[in-house]
């Protein structure tokens, strides 16, 4: 399915629900309840216009509710009223429009046959929903490492929270024809927001704990401050509407409760795109954490030539810390699996240069602990000048060429399971084809590294989820001034 199908299948729905509603629109039912045994004669039914709007075509007791069959008229707009021994049970407003179609209570209200918006808006979304998985799986399809499969991803997830709220108001009849389905897209980015509330405020009660202790162990600095700064600006954001709503409420000047007034408009505008805005990041960062496990988790087939293994901070003594030991263990662990599965050896290539405060350069360091765990020196080929991931790559395809004299060596390579895709998006833009496997570490690493991501995600992508949050912005202020407008008739 295309963009241009979804397209043209919106229209067609349009069209459809349109010619729906009106031809099953010109008469309404309304269903009052009737108390004990009484009759229908007993009840008493008046309009302000007489039938020159609406006219009651019939009126009958049915399932302990008074059944009320209206037929428009002409165009306007009719107040009903039911009265029992002089005394008001029912009163409501009704719409008659130019085609004839009959709307209750609002100018878009519900309708005969209105149960089609719904249906069709399900319809639409579904499609839509179709289309953006087939371009997240083609993305996929052409590799795993890439910042443009996590914003398809949150696109994915965003649109599929709002085809399940409106799912289930349709499967349980929680719907209002036009300007209630409306509403319900509306309100879907508050209920995520609502729902993942006391999550998030758990999250980051968790993210502010593992930020002190990567602190406490790495040093205090801004990078590792980043998941405390997101949970504060996730949490201020759903917290921000009631905030605003408590502040309007004290203004004497302003009338929160009037329906048709400007601060209601506003405040349910600022209430909807700050909630449709703050769960579209908060899917963004929720499509982050699955592609970065999926690349963690993700194991290369068992063809490999070469397997580098990527370098850090050695110890003053010039033995590897238990992070590089680690890196280094996978890759044996990869290695040896390969062997007894297919028989095929593989040559390490530990990567790494030497810093101002090491004493040899971390490639170094590996390779004598590849030795002591018994592996061959004439299965190690050691870079040793690189002082970057990316550069951990580049050198390191200089050395692999030289040694198998082409490119169509088959890689790995081992990093720390946090920083797995990274790398392998350092990888894919040198055109360099790896795949990696990842080394296990402690939790806080993982936290802070999903919120590095998170934030990566949201640069590299920057003018996709502008243009999404954007449209988001577009078209909740533009449904809000639906529901508005239809109030003020």
């Amino acid at each position: 399915m295309s963009k241009k199908i979804c397209i043209i299948t919106g229209i067609i729905l349009a069209v459809f629900c349109a010619a729906f509603v009106i031809f099953r629109g010109d008469t309404y039912t309304v269903a009052v309840d009737a108390a004990g045994s009484a009759a229908a004669e007993d009840y008493d039914i008046l309009t302000d216009h007489g039938e020159s709007i609406l006219k009651i075509a019939d009126k009958r007791i049915s399932g302990g509710k008074l059944k009320i069959t209206l037929r428009s008229v002409a165009p306007g707009k009719e107040s009903l009223s039911v009265l029992k021994n002089g005394e008001t049970v029912y009163l409501n407003t009704y719409y008659v429009h130019r085609f004839g179609v009959i709307t209750e209570n609002h100018f878009w209200g519900r309708s005969s046959g209105d149960f089609i918006i719904p249906v069709s808006a399900v319809i639409f979304l579904a499609a839509v929903l179709y289309y953006l998985i087939t371009v997240y799986r083609a993305g996929m399809a052409k590799g795993l490492y890439s910042y443009v499969n996590t914003g398809n991803l949150a696109v994915v997830i965003f649109v599929s929270l709002i085809l399940a709220v409106q799912t289930v108001n349709l499967i349980t009849k929680e719907y209002g024809g036009f300007i209630g389905t409306v509403r319900d897209v509306l309100g879907s980015a508050g209920s995520f927001a609502f729902v993942i509330l006391p999550l998030a405020a758990i999250v980051s009660i968790l993210v502010a704990v593992s930020n002190i202790n990567l602190m406490r162990k790495e040093g205090v600095n801004p990078r590792n401050m980043l998941g405390f700064f997101l949970a504060v600006l996730l949490l201020a954001g759903t917290f921000f509407p009631d905030i605003l709503y408590r502040f309007l409420r004290t203004k004497t000047n302003v009338n929160i409760y009037n329906e048709s007034g400007a601060a209601v408009f506003l405040l349910t505008a600022v209430e909807n795109i700050v909630y449709a805005a703050v769960a579209y990041l908060e899917c963004v960062l929720l499509a982050t954490v699955i592609i970065a496990v999926k690349a963690a988790r993700r194991i290369p087939a068992f063809d490999k030539d070469y397997i580098l293994i990527l370098g850090c901070k050695i110890r003053a003594d010039g033995s590897l810390t238990n992070l590089l030991r680690d890196r280094a263990d996978r890759a044996l662990d990869f290695a040896k699996t390969q062997k007894e599965k297919t028989g095929k050896d593989i040559i390490f290539v530990p990567s790494g240069g030497q810093g101002a405060d090491e004493v040899m350069p971390e490639a170094a360091a590996i390779r004598n602990y590849l030795v002591e765990q018994g592996v061959d020196e004439s299965n190690i080929l050691v870079e040793d000048t690189s002082k970057n991931t990316y550069e951990n790559f580049k050198n390191s395809m200089e050395l692999i060429r030289e040694n198998s004299g082409n490119d169509e060596s088959k890689i790995a390579f081992s990093t720390t399971n946090y920083h797995v895709f990274r790398s392998g998006l350092t990888v894919a833009r040198q055109g360099i084809k790896a795949q990696g496997v990842g080394s296990r570490t402690k939790a806080y690493f993982w936290i802070n590294a999903f919120i590095r991501e998170f934030i990566a995600t949201l640069y590299a992508q920057r003018k996709k989820h502008i243009k999404v949050i954007a449209l988001i912005f577009i078209l909740t202020l533009f449904t809000v001034t639906l529901v508005f407008i239809s109030g003020l008739f």
